[in-house]
């Protein structure tokens, strides 16, 4: 007889060897189903990243340089003046050669995160 056959009928009526054969069959079974499951939901994320990435593709903003040229002119106004006024002198004094954007890794979740807190820590321990 087939152990599937054996399994309709009351678990009582098997032995332990058939209950443990039984438990890994139908764990077997389980495992391959999720699996299963888990590759098909894989390929169709890769499947919606492609089709996303190409339409993002087609989808290019062309940029003003006029409009970047004069936003770094402020920018460089900006940062020599915060400079003088850290150390104490005049933006004559200043010469701003080369500013460098740094990349922000933080994600915003830590960035409120971390505004959260400051603004919940008591500085005076009352």
């Amino acid at each position: 007889m087939n152990l599937i056959d054996i399994m309709k009928n009351d678990i009582h009526i098997l032995t332990n060897s058939q209950k443990i054969i039984g438990t890994l069959l139908v764990t077997g079974i389980s495992m391959v189903i999720v699996f299963l499951v888990l590759i098909i939901i894989s390929f169709s994320l890769n499947i919606m990243n492609r089709l996303i990435c190409t339409q993002d593709k087609k989808e290019t903003k062309k940029v003003n340089k006029n409009k970047d040229s004069k936003d770094n002119k402020e920018l460089i106004a900006v940062i020599s003046a915060v400079i003088a006024a850290s150390l104490g002198t005049s933006t004559n004094n200043i010469v701003v050669r080369n500013i460098v954007r740094v990349k922000d890794e933080e994600s915003n979740w830590s960035k409120n995160g971390r505004i959260e807190q400051m603004n919940n820590f008591n500085f005076f321990n009352k």
